[in-house]
């Protein structure tokens, strides 16, 4: 499998001045016939893992690339790269599949690799509803649209852009009333308590609160406590908590005058 996601970065391109360019293949998807080449390879990149401090890909890639030289032999494998619309790395997907209707709704790959991105499990899971849990029919509401085309969700992206530093403007009807309630549950959990100063008390430790407000979510607060941030979208009293990190969603809502 190829880390390129189109034709010149995993197949090779003119780099000017006579090199050439080409991606690296990726040492967590490749398939080898039993040839005694490739017998050597695997027996050459296991003597570099136990006596190098190299990446796998990294010996990988210079095993296959790199020309025998002084004392230095090759392997002599000769290598073919996978298609890379057909065995994804998850760069292809999630910056070129992903937006492009023809393309994501035109085929199944093969497999789909996530070798780019640092969510890994949580990709894998929305990548497998999408594929075979029926995601699919669901389009922009589907798991695999909540992702960034790099690192990170955009909903964590959307947190970190509604954050407003400071203490919250008490003047704003939303805030007036959380004011007034003081505290919340959580979940069916007691208590989670509002400070004017922009302060929280939560039973898992402190945090910090304030206004979140936006077009495309208004009446909202942030909450933010054991480094993790949460959007809560009020209606009325009630609120729908959305965690920034992965979309879980949780329920609460305001203390009524003189609950404890």
């Amino acid at each position: 499998m190829t880390d390129g996601w189109d034709e010149p970065t995993s197949y090779g391109y003119d780099y000017g001045s006579g090199a050439v360019r080409v991606f690296a293949r990726n040492s967590g998807m490749f398939y080898l016939s039993a040839t005694h080449e490739s017998n050597e390879m695997m027996k050459r990149l296991a003597r570099r893992m136990e006596s190098e401090g190299t990446w796998d890909q990294t010996a990988y890639n210079e095993e296959q690339f790199y020309p025998a030289h002084g004392t230095h032999a090759t392997v002599g494998v000769t290598s073919r790269v996978m298609n890379y619309l057909c065995n994804l790395n998850s760069k292809t997907f999630f910056r070129f599949v992903r937006e492009d209707k023809d393309l994501l709704h035109g085929y199944r790959p093969l497999s789909l690799h996530v070798n780019y991105h640092p969510e890994k499990p949580q990709r894998m899971v929305d990548l497998h509803a999408w594929y075979h849990g029926g995601e699919s029919k669901l389009e922009d509401k589907a798991g695999i649209y909540k992702w960034n085309g790099g690192e990170g969700s955009r909903l964590a992206t959307e947190c970190k852009a509604a954050v407003r530093p400071g203490p919250p403007q008490a003047t704003k009807p939303l805030i007036q009333q959380v004011l007034l309630a003081q505290k919340a549950e959580w979940g069916g959990i007691k208590w989670i308590e509002f400070g004017a100063d922009g302060t929280l008390n939560t039973p898992w430790g402190k945090g910090k609160w304030g206004d979140a407000s936006s077009h495309k979510r208004p009446n909202t607060l942030y909450a933010e406590f054991i480094g993790v941030m949460h959007l809560l979208s009020f209606t009325g009293s009630t609120y729908e908590s959305t965690r920034c990190s992965d979309g879980e969603h949780v329920r609460g809502s305001l203390a009524k005058p003189g609950q404890s």
